[in-house]
């Protein structure tokens, strides 16, 4: 991104600013579906589970929680739904309200002065995009994911529980908050994309959108997104609608690309956590070959109209890993759009790290900038910055608590998969092993 656009980002954030200090367009304009059913204002949002903003089908775009939050957002408050976003900006970072303020073209303040944004927007919240998690079906498993987004990690926890319940484990209860405990309620609700109370819901808001977006489990091994689309191109709402979705890249064919030829805009967002193998050691069932000849086809379609990029997140198993991630994107000419922090589950976020092994990352990464400072667009160099920023704060508190977790986490995997930390990560491992204890 230019010093132009630069300029423009940071003029955006003033116009915001004269609405509120913690104003979000997201409880205004969206809908993000989570893959129980459930609705909240974005995909970060915790508010389904603190107040009434609950299932799409009850009544959430007029639920009392949804407007209370509006109310705060407009006020000035920080609500307590939004906790990831306060605790990005607090550590100095970009948070998902900041960088996707202009996410949706029919509320996007670059295209309305701040008095029709209110009035156009404010006062009339509408159903303008609408953000998918199509349930847990999925053909990877990965090491920070849980039941809620992969299906073979739901199967594995069902046939694994007493692996993850040990007494001996520092980690039991966050094991079991994150494995165990969800595992009714996922079989319960898993499902609910079939409702046909659901789908006509769907297919009523669907010529309003500006957009959908679209990830899982894997949205190109769920059926339903198929219908999704076929509905678009039957009832020719397609040409007025961008589609976004989130890929691991291993289904992607030339004729599976044909379904998107109608829609005005296409972005599929290429999920690529690492590079050789500490992808496949992350991204378990993931083959890191087949994604390299995948992205390859899908790049054969890019476009003015069709983008193809990544969005990584960093972690404790990559965070060694993400310059090397950040060069292939560049030799390969692929836009890596962003890097996103892993929050949750907390053994996995790199603020349980020792101050070492955070400076050595810190190091690499810093060279990576410096090596590739006049190929970084603007997005990129701030993602950049973020995860310097993370890297810097000292929580020892964090890593006294988390860091066994990570170790049991990961042997317990290694064990039931069959695979190694020691020898597909061993940068990490060589220098992390002797704070095992």
């Amino acid at each position: 991104m230019s010093e132009q656009e630069d300029n423009q980002d940071l003029q955006y954030l003033k116009w915001q600013d004269k609405i509120s200090k913690t104003f979000c367009h997201f409880p205004f304009t969206t809908s993000y579906i989570g893959s129980g059913g459930e609705a909240d204002p974005c995909c970060i949002s915790e508010h389904h589970r603190i107040n009434d903003i609950g299932w799409f089908t009850n009544g959430y775009w007029e639920s009392s929680g949804l407007e209370k939050l509006r109310q705060n957002l407009l006020n000035g408050k920080k609500d307590p739904g939004c906790r990831r976003c306060w605790i990005d900006e607090s550590k100095g970072m970009m948070s998902k309200r900041i960088l996707d303020q202009a996410k949706v073209p029919s509320a996007n303040l670059e295209n309305l002065t701040v008095e029709q944004f209110k009035e156009q927007v404010i006062k009339k919240p509408k159903i303008r995009w609408i953000d998918f998690q199509l349930a847990n079906l999925c053909n990877l498993a990965c090491r920070m994911c849980n039941p809620w987004n992969s299906s073979i990690i739901e199967e594995e926890a069902l046939e694994h529980i007493d692996k993850f319940s040990n007494d001996k484990l520092k980690g039991k209860e966050l094991f079991h908050k994150n494995i165990i405990k969800p595992l009714p309620r996922v079989k319960e609700v898993k499902d609910y994309w079939k409702d046909p109370e659901f789908r006509r819901q769907i297919e009523e808001l669907l010529p309003q959108l500006d957009a959908i977006t679209v990830s899982g489990g894997e949205p190109t091994v769920n059926k339903y997104f198929s219908e999704i689309l076929d509905f678009c191109k039957r009832e020719g709402i397609d040409k007025n609608m961008i589609l976004k979705f989130t890929t691991n890249g291993m289904q992607i064919n030339r004729k599976y690309m044909e379904k998107l030829d109608g829609f005005k805009k296409v972005e599929v967002k290429i999920s690529m956590d690492g590079t050789g193998s500490v992808y496949e050691y992350i991204r378990w069932k993931g083959v890191w070959e087949t994604l390299h000849e995948n992205r390859k086809i899908l790049e054969e379609y890019r476009s003015d109209r069709f983008k193809v990029n990544s969005d990584p997140t960093y972690q404790v198993l990559n965070i060694l890993n993400i310059p090397n991630l950040i060069e292939y994107h560049l030799e390969n000419d692929m836009d890596l759009a962003n890097l996103n922090p892993v929050h949750e589950p907390e053994y996995h976020a790199i603020s349980c790290l020792p101050k070492e092994i955070r400076e050595l990352a810190w190091n690499k990464l810093d060279k990576c900038r410096e090596r590739n400072k006049d190929s970084l667009h603007y997005n990129l160099k701030m993602g950049v910055n973020n995860v310097l920023k993370y890297l810097e704060a000292d929580r020892p508190n964090e890593e006294k608590k988390y860091l066994p977790m990570f170790f049991e986490h990961t042997k317990i995997l290694d064990q039931i998969r069959g695979q190694s930390f020691e020898k597909q990560v061993p940068e990490l491992y060589n220098v992390l092993k002797k704070y095992d204890h």
